[in-house]
């Protein structure tokens, strides 16, 4: 049997070393690679990859090379892998200059994937040997023209548009939700406006629709910051999924979430913000009382959270949305370690915080806050695909131009509803249970009775 194998050796390295191109010897080289065969004529077989490169068309010249390298890798020639991976980095280069010679609207995305399969490559060079071949800035060069190439890609997008909606009639109903109420009662109406994404629905509606249009499950999908940065790559139909969802499913998840925050917040909650704060002035202590008597709220963020909700109130919905994100997270951190979660981790004795959107993939989390109010914070907070706010607030990524975000207002009222809710659950199980006590009770005046509820509320 071994006496065989020796023999099919042989034989296929010797086509590999003088095939020509139309015969595949880099498929016969890649087969003797992967079964660790030929390793004693390993030089040649490096040597005759080179030989092949020079020969072929650009994607299999640089094919070619690569398995160069690794012949090379396998014969113990360091300073030659480095040779062989510059030679592609160079090569997909030039290709990519090319393209931006050109400049028409189809060649930047071509342009900036191959920039970006160059710095890969280059990146395989160790540091020391691209200093001797005089490449060591090329990664900082590189960057640039991935960044650019990315901000010229969304120069090229075009803007689909459908039908117009007419949000008067939401924007009619809301408004007189809360309008004519006490304050409490209007806030309770503001807060209820809508409910929370149903996780069900969203993926229900998502693979229906995916369903109809089963092209969008193949590709994958790249995603772009608004700078041009090139965030994140998402799969096709089963890929890895994304918090336990296929991700093109999820991708159309989000998709359709980010439209219904947008037409619930321009629709409703804008509106009815404004009839709200027209008609009640509510101060911090407002929202103090209600961060206190809610049960989500840590003891130690009670004001905190209270002067974020205040500043939305008042209409800087941006500060509001910048304190909140965090403690958004804080309060994921606190759930989950009175659940008996582990939430940090130590590495040499350093003890670390473990960030949102690695906790919300716990398979705990919507245990603990139910799959609808952990699919809204996995949506708005977590991820580059959507709005990402914990991310973009953290790392300084907002501008000017998300003042007016619908996204900021949104993230205010989801707190504030989280907060709420509990509030509002607390004093009327209070006062259900007030009404049931002894008759010296309700003999007492009317104002003192009014006084168990919460101060300016």
């Amino acid at each position: 049997m071994a006496a065989s194998l020796d023999v099919l050796a042989r034989a296929l390295t010797d086509h590999a070393l003088s095939a020509d191109l139309s015969e595949f010897p880099g498929s016969v080289a890649d087969l003797l690679d992967k079964h660790n065969l030929a390793r004693d004529r390993a030089d040649a077989l490096a040597e005759r990859m080179r030989e092949l490169a020079s020969f072929a068309e650009t994607e299999a010249a640089r094919g070619y090379r690569d398995r160069a390298a690794r012949w090379h890798e396998v014969a113990g020639n360091p300073d030659e892998v480095s040779v062989d991976r510059l030679a592609v980095v160079t090569s997909l280069i030039t290709e990519a200059e090319g393209l931006d010679v050109g400049a028409d609207a189809g060649s930047h995305p071509r342009s900036g994937y191959l920039y970006e399969r160059a710095m890969k490559t280059l990146r395989m060079i160790p540091r020391k040997r691209r200093e001797t071949l005089g490449v060591s800035e090329l990664t900082t060069e590189l960057g640039r023209r991935i960044r650019a190439a990315g901000a010229a890609t969304l120069g090229t997008m075009g803007v689909f548009e459908s039908e117009s909606v007419d949000l008067s009639e939401a924007r009619d109903h809301s408004i007189e939700a809360v309008s004519g109420k006490e304050a409490l009662e209007a806030l309770r109406a503001f807060v209820n406006l809508s409910s929370f994404s149903s996780l069900q629905d969203e993926r229900d509606r998502a693979e229906r629709l995916l369903a109809e249009h089963p092209l969008q499950t193949l590709f994958s999908n790249v995603h772009f910051a608004r700078d041009g940065r090139v965030i994140h790559r998402s799969g096709g139909r089963g890929g890895e999924p994304i918090y336990g969802e296929d991700p093109a499913t999820w991708r159309q998840m989000i998709q359709a979430y980010e439209i219904r925050v947008s037409l619930t917040v321009q629709g409703m909650l804008a509106p009815a913000w404004m009839a709200l704060s027209n008609e009640h002035r509510l101060m911090l202590g407002d929202f103090v009382a209600i961060t206190r008597g809610s049960s989500i709220v840590p003891s130690d963020r009670e004001r905190l959270i209270a002067q974020a909700l205040y500043y939305g109130y008042d209409g800087d919905f941006l500060t509001a949305a910048q304190l909140l994100a965090p403690q958004v997270e804080n309060i994921v951190r606190l759930h989950l370690r009175n659940a008996g979660q582990q939430t940090s981790t130590m590495d040499r004795g350093v003890e670390q915080e473990i960030g949102l959107s690695a906790l919300m993939g716990r398979d705990a989390v919507p245990e603990i806050f139910g799959e609808d109010i952990a699919f809204e914070i996995r949506a708005l907070f977590c991820g580059p695909i959507g709005p990402n706010l914990r991310n973009d607030f953290a790392h300084g990524l907002v501008s000017d131009a998300s003042v007016g975000s619908v996204h900021a207002l949104y993230c205010w009222w989801f707190v504030l509803r989280l907060a709420f809710v509990p509030f509002w659950n607390r004093i009327h199980d209070t006062r259900t249970a007030d009404s049931h006590e002894p008759a010296e009770r309700d003999r007492q005046p009317a104002h003192e009775n009014e006084a168990e509820s919460e101060p300016g509320l």
